[in-house]
């Protein structure tokens, strides 16, 4: 059974050791990884989004248990790993704004775009 998010406190950054101190961390069992692994598109809702520009971009939702395991993954380990100055994204207060603030002035700009790196990420490569 997946059990409910706690925040941690910065003190508070687990240990993972192994694959079960990491089950234990997410309160949550090798079957019920298992089961969602072998099931991974009945824990997807996959739909269309029209872009501003009117292309589409092809939405993967996580659902039910996927979803709060993320969630658990989210605010247990990721949200209290210290993070690198110059990382931005998926990082709390921090945005494609405050980026473009910090670069602003530069000599040199690259832009790469790695929208279609994700997809081509199954859940047996992660």
């Amino acid at each position: 059974m997946i059990g409910n998010i706690e925040n941690n406190s910065i003190n508070e950054i687990p240990s993972i050791k192994s694959i079960n101190s990491l089950f234990r961390i997410l309160n949550c069992s090798r079957a019920d990884m298992d089961e969602i692994s072998s099931n991974i598109s009945a824990y997807y809702k996959i739909f269309p989004k029209i872009k501003k520009d009117g292309s589409t971009r092809t939405i993967y939702e996580s659902l039910g248990r996927l979803k709060k395991i993320q969630k658990l993954i989210n605010s247990k380990i990721l949200t209290l790993r210290l993070c690198s100055d110059i990382a931005y994204g998926g990082i709390k207060g921090k945005s494609h704004i405050s980026a473009c603030k910090k670069i602003c002035g530069a000599k040199y700009l690259a832009k790469i775009d790695i929208k279609k790196c994700f997809p081509s990420i199954n859940n047996r490569m992660v």
